[in-house]
């Protein structure tokens, strides 16, 4: 009986591991099948056995990653982690987990730990490129998108990453080399003809953006935005009667956005089809009526049309959405004259001031008060003592007690100083 026992005590660990093995390749092939739950319940059960072993708890991560349970996720990466710490499968998984679940500062730490073990670690270059991006940190997701520039040279989708990165850093000229080493290395990719296009667009160099453009029609005659381009880099360059069927083509395929109507109404203006400029501009100005240039095109065409009371009403619309408020414009002036004042600019400070009170046709007392403090600064003395006198006398007019008012005792002490000073001169 003893021998039977000895027997069973020595080859149980072998039995048990033989069990786990296959189960093990149960869990594999239903993880390969995306029969996630059934891996959830053969998985859950063995991890009650065997506690210590590294790959169970990284299938399980990744079962319950895959079944969208990413705080659980994270606590069996990182006990993988804690079991194998050289392993950089797992190290990768946990840091991608950790992002996943918000915790970002922690996760690009990882990825930059794993990279210093393996520096030309596709994954960790790839995640942590893109976390630096979504992070607004341009310049270290360059660093990590340059080494995949290197090991991927036939792939343009890193170097168009990099010349996005370069333009968030307001560096347009590295921007436009890399979208132009993208689009050299396969000008039949799609996304890199439009960047380089928008990118030309936006420098304003119309004649590269048409012809870049051209290509891409070329490539995908169905595609609005080259039509886009196109349309906006010929109306850029007042080329109206080639904008207008680009604009069209635009709409044609699917963008019907109110930039393209709005410019399309404008283009069909210009080249004096009124009627069919009230169309696009009124699709517009429903979209949006907020939006200046539709009225202000709106009014334009109306009275090209001879409605001249449509005319009017949406001229004056333009007015009232290119003139802010009174308030904000007072606010304005005053923060803008201020300022100046600041940046000893005083000569400046008295005509945006000044402009304030052509807004409301009379000075304020506050700022009859800067008025004078800007004379005083300017040692302008006759000026300074007559703004300190008209500032006293407003407050006296509306106050009982002038003293309770804000900088009344020192524009009075003030006022009495310089006449003395002026006096002795």
């Amino acid at each position: 009986m003893r021998k039977y026992y000895l027997f069973f005590y020595l080859f149980f660990p072998v039995i048990a591991f033989a069990q786990s093995e296959k189960e093990l390749q149960e869990i594999d092939l239903l993880i390969f099948e995306s029969k996630f739950a059934q891996a959830d319940a053969k998985v859950e059960i063995l991890l009650k056995s065997f506690f210590e072993n590294a790959d169970l708890f990284y299938k399980a991560a990744l079962i319950k990653q895959s079944l969208n349970i990413d705080k659980k996720a994270n606590e069996f990466f990182r006990k993988a982690v804690e079991l194998d710490s050289l392993n950089i499968n797992y190290l990768n998984a946990y840091a991608n987990n950790l992002a996943q679940i918000g915790k970002v500062k922690i996760a690009i730490s990882l990825f930059e730990k794993i990279l210093q073990k393996e520096p030309l670690n596709f994954y960790a270059l790839d995640k942590v490129s893109q976390l630096y991006i979504k992070q607004r940190l341009y310049k270290q997701a360059n660093i990590s998108l340059e080494v995949l520039s290197r090991l991927y040279p036939e792939n343009p989708y890193y170097l168009r990453q990099m010349a996005y990165c370069y333009t968030k850093q307001e560096d347009g000229i590295s921007a436009l080399q890399y979208y132009i080493s993208a689009y050299q290395l396969d000008s039949s990719d799609v996304i890199s003809i439009k960047q380089l296009a928008n990118l030309y667009l936006r420098a304003k160099l119309y004649d590269k953006a048409i012809q870049v453009s051209e290509r891409g029609i070329f490539v995908d005659s169905t595609y609005s935005d080259f039509y886009r381009i196109k349309a906006m880099s010929h109306f850029s360059k007042n080329h109206n009667f080639r904008a207008l069927p680009a604009f069209l083509k635009t709409i044609q395929y699917g963008d019907s956005t109110l930039e393209v109507v709005k410019f399309t109404g404008i283009s069909y203006f210009l080249i004096k089809k009124y009627k069919e400029a009230d169309l696009y501009l009124k699709a517009a100005f429903t979209e949006d009526s907020t939006d200046y240039m539709v009225s202000l095109y709106l009014g334009r065409n109306y009275f090209a049309l001879q409605n001249y009371k449509e005319a009017i009403k949406f001229y004056e619309k333009t007015y009232n959405l290119l003139m802010p408020d009174n308030t904000i414009l007072s606010n304005f002036y005053g923060d803008y004259s201020q300022a100046l004042y600041e940046n000893l600019q005083y000569n400046e400070a008295l005509e945006v001031i000044e402009k304030r009170k052509d807004l409301f046709s009379y000075y304020m007392s506050n700022d009859l008060f800067f008025v004078a403090t800007i004379y005083d600064k300017m040692d302008n003395k006759p000026k300074a003592i007559e703004a300190y006198e008209n500032f006293m006398k407003s407050i006296n007019e509306f106050f009982e007690n002038p003293y309770e008012f804000k900088n009344y005792e020192y524009a009075e002490t003030r006022c009495n100083r310089l006449k003395e000073l002026l006096h002795m001169e």
